[in-house]
């Protein structure tokens, strides 16, 4: 289900986001998580997830949550991180990209955040 915020006007979609292929996307946005399956890929400049984003495959983005990230055994990691916590598991990669984690101030930084106050 895709919804619209009434403040700023953005897409946002309202439950998980499971790419199980290969998906290119320019933004992701949702309420839920984004789940990459084993067999999955994203790419994305940036994704927005309020509930946190679990990686089993691979995925490239700048990545925002207030929930948790959690990147599986054999899983790959590119990019920026801004999570409530961080769980990564033995055998996965991280192949850069800046971690900030525990963070309160969603939102204060740059333009148009799409994770709602609480």
């Amino acid at each position: 289900m895709v919804s619209t915020c009434p403040t700023c006007g953005k897409s946002v979609t309202v439950q998980d986001v499971v790419i199980s292929g290969v998906r290119h996307l320019s933004t992701v946005r949702t309420c839920g998580r984004v789940i990459v399956e084993a067999r999955g890929r994203l790419t994305a400049s940036r994704i927005e997830a309020v509930e946190g984003v679990v990686v089993e495959g691979c995925l490239e983005a700048a990545v925002e949550t207030r929930g948790p990230v959690s990147i599986g055994a054999g899983a790959v990691w590119k990019g920026d991180c801004r999570a409530g916590s961080v769980r990564i598991a033995p055998g996965a990669r991280v192949e850069g990209g800046c971690f900030r984690v525990g963070e309160s101030d969603w939102g204060s930084e740059g333009e148009g955040s799409a994770l709602p106050e609480t």
